[in-house]
């Protein structure tokens, strides 16, 4: 499922648009794999920019709120600036006890605050907001879930924030689960659900299944409105 809004008309000009990704180690760009780079070099983009890639191996949304002047530093006045945040997982798994429905408050917590904190510094403008729903997990796990357990706080927190994420502040949601492709399971204790092909390991794809995701992305940014 993809939900945007709004037609395709151009590719991005760089001098009119800014894109800031921001999430967690599947697009950390000191550690291996490209879905970013992949992303910029797909259309609508097609190379026409560079994506500001923020992303850190680890973190949380309550870490993405703390950092968040990462955020702010990555938005360039006068532009058209679209954030995409993709982090659910980590907040759920990496032994802090936050339920999927905490994961979700949290992420909206981070889109009002970005938003506040683009307002404060250049009055009457704002970020173009892009979420994006968690993939399967079924390694690092921390100490509180397991990979069954954590899968039902996953599909909690991706089921909330379909239902809500215009009322969270975003304009379109990526849904990386889409029916029928390579991440639409939910028996993610079964390691034969994460091939070679497209998994490192059982959390972070590789670079085809980071391509996979960068279609997903490149598949809603072309619904946009054309700034």
């Amino acid at each position: 499922m993809i939900i945007p809004t709004g037609t395709a008309r151009t590719i991005y000009d760089p001098s009119r648009t800014a894109i800031t990704y921001d999430g967690n180690s599947i697009i950390d760009p000191t550690l291996p794999g490209d879905l970013v780079l992949q992303l910029a070099a797909m259309a609508p983009i097609s190379n026409a920019l560079t994506i500001s890639n923020i992303g850190k191996s680890g973190q949380t949304i309550r870490q993405m709120i703390a950092t968040r002047s990462d955020v702010l530093a990555s938005f360039v006045p006068g532009r058209r600036n679209i954030l995409i945040a993709f982090e659910i997982t980590n907040s759920i798994f990496n032994g802090v006890s936050r339920t999927g429905l905490q994961a979700i408050a949290d992420l909206a917590e981070y889109i009002a605050a970005a938003q506040a904190d683009v307002a404060a510094a250049y009055p009457g403008q704002r970020w173009t907001v892009i979420v994006q729903t968690a993939i399967p997990r079924g390694d690092y796990l921390g100490a509180v879930y397991t990979a069954q357990t954590g899968e039902v706080e996953l599909q909690a927190a991706n089921a909330a924030l379909r239902a809500d994420y215009r009322s969270m502040g975003a304009t379109a949601l990526v849904e990386s689960r889409r029916p029928g492709g390579i991440f639409d399971f939910t028996d993610s204790h079964n390691g034969v659900r994460f091939p070679s092909t497209y998994w490192r390991d059982r959390t972070h794809p590789n670079a085809a299944g980071d391509a996979v995701l960068a279609g997903y992305v490149a598949d809603v940014l072309k619904t946009l409105p054309a700034r």
